[in-house]
């Protein structure tokens, strides 16, 4: 029986930049042709205040990731639904294309993606010395993906989710976890850091 292990998701997010930005930044590109294939919720554009009572304008722009198994891109994920600065709310409806690019091992080849939705809230001033973390996943969904160029996956934020915070007692923080089994039976995890807020 092959034994199955986790790749971590750190060392495989690149953005979608022909110029090689460094890992973990976020480029957002102007879309031609490929915004036909969009919903149309994503080109709304909203008025929400800001915490000094300005009227600013966001707009729902999509975000694209290239995310790489060792040093070769298989999956192009596109994040529909958020706003500016990863900012997601309570009940708004997100989407998660997944195209997924030709390799040439097929060993590289994605055969299921599972993927949720997590809130974490760690205590930081526990009565012990170090901290503690609860974890609760409120969306979860997986598909087959051996024989498919593109998946996709669509769900509403639940309308009681608790806003990212943090003092100096406690941290809330929410993630969309991806994990990528892969044709060779290791696993790819890969995160995506969202900020949950309350905007009117």
């Amino acid at each position: 029986m092959k034994k199955r292990h986790s790749r971590p998701s750190n060392n495989y997010l690149r953005p979608q930049d022909d110029a090689g930005a460094g890992a973990g930044t976020v480029h957002s590109p102007s879309y031609g042709g490929p915004s036909a294939l969009l919903p149309d919720f994503m080109k709304l554009r909203r008025s929400v205040s800001s915490s000094i009572d300005d009227q600013v304008e966001m707009s729902e722009v999509p975000q694209v990731f290239n995310i790489y198994c060792r040093d070769t891109c298989i999956v192009h994920l596109h994040a529909l639904g958020l706003l500016g600065g990863n900012i997601a709310q309570p009940g708004i409806l997100m989407e998660f294309v997944l195209d997924f690019l030709k390799v040439s091992s097929e060993q590289e080849r994605c055969a299921k993606v599972s993927v949720s939705l997590v809130s974490e809230e760690t205590l930081l001033r526990p009565r012990e010395q170090r901290r503690r973390a609860f974890t609760r996943q409120v969306f979860e969904s997986s598909e087959i993906t051996l024989s498919l160029e593109r998946c996709s996956f669509t769900f509403n934020v639940p309308r009681d989710a608790h806003p990212s915070f943090e003092t100096n007692l406690v941290r809330v923080r929410w993630r969309m976890e991806f994990a990528f089994d892969l044709a060779d039976g290791s696993i790819l995890n890969w995160n995506l850091p969202l900020n949950m807020a309350l905007l009117s």
